[in-house]
């Protein structure tokens, strides 16, 4: 915050500066008026990312390590920021993902949160899962669930070894043929076409 301040404050030195000054510079008034108008649009980017001007509280470190576990407390921070900066939804959804992925897991809303296509939604989704945390009455385990999510990961495993399966045939073949490029099939068709 330290250097924010010092590069506010040499901005408002250099509009001083042209203010008083443009007769000695034989700056025409145009390009006094291009210079300044650089100037303040510098000073207001730094007010706009919240930089110049910034208050800050103190903060007693039992509340810090508290607030600094609570994965839930960190979400919504997250998400509180992603509703001021916008970024893309699969961003969101990853970084949420990330952040609760035990909690998730754990009641049930995996699929809901990769589902998910806005960031109301993902809200939503942290919300369920910190009123499961303080009323664990509330959350009912579904069987049925945990079934479907547990044969979708085994498809998926299935599929991914479908892949590598592929690739080691490849390679074999590469390798029965003679070739010194080992991956000269799977080359094929990785490249961009072209026109020609």
């Amino acid at each position: 915050s330290k250097l924010v301040e010092e590069k506010r404050k040499k901005l408002e030195k250099k509009i001083q500066k042209l203010k008083k000054g443009k007769k000695e510079r034989h700056l025409t008034s145009e390009e006094c008026v291009k210079k300044l108008s650089k100037i303040k649009a510098k000073l207001a980017k730094l007010k706009d990312y919240g930089l110049s001007g910034a208050t800050f509280s103190r903060l007693k470190l039992h509340e810090l390590h508290r607030t600094g576990t609570d994965k839930i407390h960190l979400a919504n921070e997250y998400l509180a920021l992603v509703k001021k900066y916008p970024i893309k939804i699969r961003t969101v959804v990853f970084h949420t993902r990330r952040m609760l992925l035990d909690e998730l897991t754990q009641y049930q809303l995996m699929e809901e949160c990769v589902a998910a296509t806005s960031v109301s939604s993902v809200q939503s989704i942290v919300d369920k899962v910190e009123h499961y945390q303080k009323t664990p009455d509330s959350f009912t385990f579904d069987r049925d669930k945990a079934a479907k999510e547990k044969e979708a990961l085994a498809k998926k495993k299935f599929e991914e070894g479908k892949r590598k399966r592929f690739e080691a045939r490849m390679l074999r073949k590469a390798k029965r043929e003679g070739k010194t490029d080992l991956e000269f099939y799977l080359r094929i068709g990785a490249e961009v076409p072209s026109l020609e």
